[in-house]
């Protein structure tokens, strides 16, 4: 009986260790299987709702005092989050005032952003260095728009 006992515990130790051994190797098929189907689904939903918005427009002056105005050739524009003074963009104007921001991330499953543009245009007027400066409305992309923003600074 003795014999048969012991025959019976090596037996169904075999069986556990066998089917341990399966177990383990099932469940590392499963996780990476489960991980796999994540990232897929998970880096699909993304890509499809968020999108890029262009903001662009020129620049113009207006001198008050003698009346000159025109473009704001090599103007500094920014674009501003908000009413912020920090800038998270910059370029400079073209020679004509012709600006442009091609790459504004927007993603529509969460609130849109609102932002502004200021522009700086230095020029010398007899002599004398003049600053126009100058600040946009709030503009606010809501997918895949281009907005046009144009300034008139004085």
């Amino acid at each position: 009986m003795l014999i048969s006992n012991n025959l019976c515990t090596f037996v169904t130790q075999k069986i556990f260790i066998i089917n341990y051994q399966k177990f383990k190797k099932m469940k590392r098929v499963l996780i990476y299987t489960c991980l796999f189907f994540t990232f897929t689904f998970y880096s699909c939903e993304e890509e499809k709702n968020i999108v890029n918005s262009v903001i662009q427009g020129k620049i113009t002056y207006e001198e008050t005092e003698t009346g000159r105005e025109g473009d704001a050739e090599n103007a500094t524009v920014k674009l501003h989050i908000g009413q912020e003074e920090g800038a998270v963009q910059e370029v400079t104007a073209n020679e004509t005032g012709f600006y442009i921001f091609p790459k504004i991330t927007v993603n529509l499953d969460s609130a849109l952003t609102d932002y502004t543009v200021s522009a700086e245009f230095r020029m010398q007027i007899g002599g004398t260095p003049t600053i126009f400066t100058g600040r946009s409305e709030v503009v606010t992309p809501k997918g895949k728009d281009t907005i046009v923003c144009n300034l008139h600074l004085k």
